[in-house]
This record gives structure tokens, sequence and C-alpha cells, in this order.
């Protein structure tokens, strides 16, 4: 047997053994597709229109991911949107932050927080697993916009950070804010080809301060994107009690990927394909314009 070093500290001994499983490839247990950093018709009703409610849940399911966190730019319609929805699928609410959705026909179930990506002025936000509406969110710096999702038992991980251009925090807010937030996502499925120099950055950055770490999709366009890149998290470590006990589980299981190796079994990161990029590249640029148009038409 391999040996680690016994990082992260604080590990509870069932944690340790479970990781040291994985790590080893001796791990019998089943694993939870976890799928982060999804957007939907709520970031963009022209370029997302097609991903709708019904839309996102049924590949999803096709998929078989266990836990999909939608975070559409800085709202969470998606959520409740979601909590009113019937046919196909029973929709089981929790403290108005976690939902369990499922299947009526395969009987497969699968949870969804409450998520948005907060677009902040000094950048991108993943919000998750709060139960409430964050009031005054234009106001509040990036230091109590964290506190606020804590206090509220959520989770805190900066988008894309490198990525300055498309709304990264940069290297000098992460510093800022170590202590405050609860991973940093490290893969972006978007930054492919020559922008993946910006994956890297986050790599090396969440390495050399032992962050958690986590890799996500940012799908933009519906078609193939729900669960492209994911995580694979031990289902015996998620509890499912309640709201809060399941977003403390999901806390803790991303408190394990500070060991590096750990993350790179349990993370699946699948780039974009530079065609599907380029088509949503020019998609976005057409409706910029569509929207410029319209605007000075009605003046």
């Amino acid at each position: 047997m391999l040996s680690i070093p016994i990082c992260p500290e604080g590990m509870t001994a069932k944690e340790s053994s479970i990781l040291e499983e994985i790590i080893n490839n001796e791990f019998k247990g089943e694993f939870v597709k976890a799928s982060f950093h999804h957007h939907t018709k709520y970031s963009n009703e022209w370029l997302n229109r097609n991903a709708t409610v019904e839309f996102v849940l049924r590949e999803a399911f096709k998929n078989d991911i266990g836990l999909l966190v939608v975070t559409d730019k800085s709202n969470d319609q998606f959520f409740d949107e979601l909590k009113n929805l019937s046919g196909d699928y029973v929709i089981e609410e929790d403290d108005n932050r976690v939902i369990r959705v499922t299947d009526k026909g395969s009987g497969k179930s699968l949870y969804i927080p409450r998520a948005m990506e907060f677009h902040h002025k000094k950048g991108h936000m993943l919000l998750i697993g709060y139960n409430k509406k964050i009031s005054n969110l234009e106001g509040l710096d990036l230091f109590n916009l964290a506190d606020e999702v804590h206090n509220q038992g959520g989770i805190v991980i900066p988008a894309h950070p490198y990525a300055t251009f498309s709304g990264g925090v940069g290297e000098y807010n992460l510093l800022q804010m170590l202590t405050r937030i609860d991973a940093v996502e490290v893969y972006n499925s978007q930054l492919t080809g020559p922008l993946n120099r910006f994956n890297e950055k986050a790599k090396k950055f969440a390495k050399e301060k032992n962050l958690s770490r986590i890799c996500s999709n940012d799908a933009q366009l519906p078609v193939d994107s729900i669960g492209k890149t994911y995580m694979m998290f031990p289902k015996e470590l998620i509890n499912t009690n309640n709201a809060q006990d399941y977003i403390n589980s999901i806390k803790r299981i991303l408190y394990l990927t500070k060991n590096l190796s750990f993350y790179n079994k349990i993370a699946h990161e699948t780039p974009e394909r530079m065609t599907d990029l380029i088509k949503w590249e020019a998609l976005l640029m057409y409706g910029k314009a569509l929207e410029k148009l319209k605007i000075a038409t009605n003046k």
C-alpha cells in the first residue's frame, strides 16, 4: 500500500480511511457523481433559451448526476422554479436550500442546492447552499458576501479566478480571501486550448496554499454539457438527513480535496470542444448585437 501524507489535518478516522482507499484504488463503496457550475435560461434568456428546468433535469438524470449545482448569473430563479415542478418528478424541498428531485420513471434521485454565480464587481463567486435571499448583494464587499453565505450555512468558491478577462477575482483578491473560501475552481471546462493556462495557474495556487479544489463545467450551451466535467463523491460520506447536514457533508468532501492525490482520483476534467466554444462566442456576440439593435430601435 502506498504511503500518503496526513493531509488535510482534522480528518475523521472514516474520512482518512476512505481517502486512502480511493487513492490506492481499493475503495469498494459507491460514488455519487457531482457536477458543478451550470447555466440555464435564467442566465441568458436568449443564449440559454433551451436550457429549461425540464431539459436540465432530463440531461442530469440521463448522465447519472447525483448532485447538480446550477449557478445562474446573479440569480437563483432556477431553484425557485424547480419547487413548482410536477409531472414526471417528485420534488422534496428542505429548508429552502436543498431540493431532492426523484424521477418517477426510473426511481433515481438527485440533489440540487440553492446556488448562483454572483457577478460581484471584483469577480465571480459561486454561492452554494444558502437558505434565503441575500439582501443588498450589490452593496456587499467580497468579505461580507462570503460571511453572509457562511452565516446561512453555505459554500463560497471563486469561479475561474485567474481568468480575469471573464470575471475571475484575480490573485490579489484570492490572497485576501484565503480564510473565507471553501474551495477554488481549479478546472473550468470552458477554459480550453490556450485558455487552459488559467486553470493551471489556479491549480498551482491551490497546491501552494493547500486549498480545496473543484472542477466544473461552466456550461453555457445545454447540448452535451450537463455533467461533462464532474467529481465522484464517496456516497457514504454524504449525509442526507437534512439540508444543513447535506451541505456540511459536501463541505467535508471538498475539504478532503486539499489532498491532491485524492482530487486527481475523483475529478473528471473534460475540456469543452473548441467548435462548441467558438459557436457559443459567436452566439453571444450575435445576441449582444441584437440587444443593441433593439435598444437603438426603441430610441
